[in-house]
């Protein structure tokens, strides 16, 4: 196997036991759910937000990496799925990837590239030109 696959998929097997470590004991910050305002005519009942009627808590720590079933992408913050490799070519950035490891919450949109939350030229185009 080529040396650059082998360390690319070395690093790649860190990251996702790194993001089970931490999902596990919940470590890099707090989820927390986003309060919506109250319902204008019905002011003492708040509305319902999308972590409540999904199950689905959302992360609002930039950078996170998050387990799909139970959580979700707060707003402001985009998933996106695998990474550039050393050479500039894409790696496993389909949802629907057969790769493995977690998704991560990133400000993708918001027209700065920000690798430090994950993103680069492969899962946030936008950004990273």
């Amino acid at each position: 196997m080529n040396k650059k696959i082998i360390i690319v998929l070395a690093i790649a097997i860190i990251i996702i036991i790194v993001g089970i470590i931490c999902h596990i004991f919940q470590v890099g910050g707090n989820k927390q759910i986003q309060n919506q305002p109250k319902n204008s005519a019905d002011k003492d009942i708040p509305l319902k937000n999308d972590a409540e009627v999904n199950n689905k808590t959302c992360v609002t720590e930039p950078g996170k990496a998050y387990y799909p079933p139970k959580e979700k992408c707060c707003d402001g913050l985009t998933t996106i799925f695998g990474s550039e490799l050393p050479n500039g070519e894409c790696w496993c950035t389909e949802k629907n990837n057969t790769c493995g490891g977690a998704p991560i919450c990133a400000p993708c949109g918001n027209k700065k590239c920000e690798k430090e939350y994950g993103e680069d030229k492969c899962n946030c185009m936008e950004d990273c030109k």
